[in-house]
């Protein structure tokens, strides 16, 4: 399968492949405490600059966060593609990557 670009991505898919750079992470918590750690927060860019947010969900922070790094090109695959939010996007994608166990699940920065 070859690899796509961030603004081909869509949720019509489920076995995506894309290589991308990491340009920013940050930490989305409870803001009345800042104590419980909801997600992590990341913006992807592609070969041709187009850029969509992403979020690795509190039940998987554990198993990716060390594996992803700012400045870094990764390859994910394969994650779902969802809806992005509607208050406080970071970028005017529609959508938004997901990044979920899956068997198989690929992520590296050896791309």
């Amino acid at each position: 399968m070859d690899t796509t670009l961030v603004k081909d991505l869509s949720p019509r898919g489920f076995q995506w492949k894309t290589i991308v750079c990491v340009a920013r992470i940050w930490e989305h918590r409870d803001q009345a405490t800042w104590q419980n750690l909801f997600e992590v927060d990341f913006i992807v860019i592609d070969q041709e600059g187009n850029k969509m947010e992403g979020c690795i969900p509190a039940n998987r922070i554990d198993q990716f966060r060390d594996k992803i790094k700012e400045g870094s090109i990764h390859r994910f695959q394969p994650f779902i593609v969802a809806a992005a939010r509607s208050k406080y996007r970071a970028t005017y994608h529609p959508y938004r990557i997901k990044i979920t166990q899956r068997k198989g699940y690929r992520f590296d920065s050896s791309a």
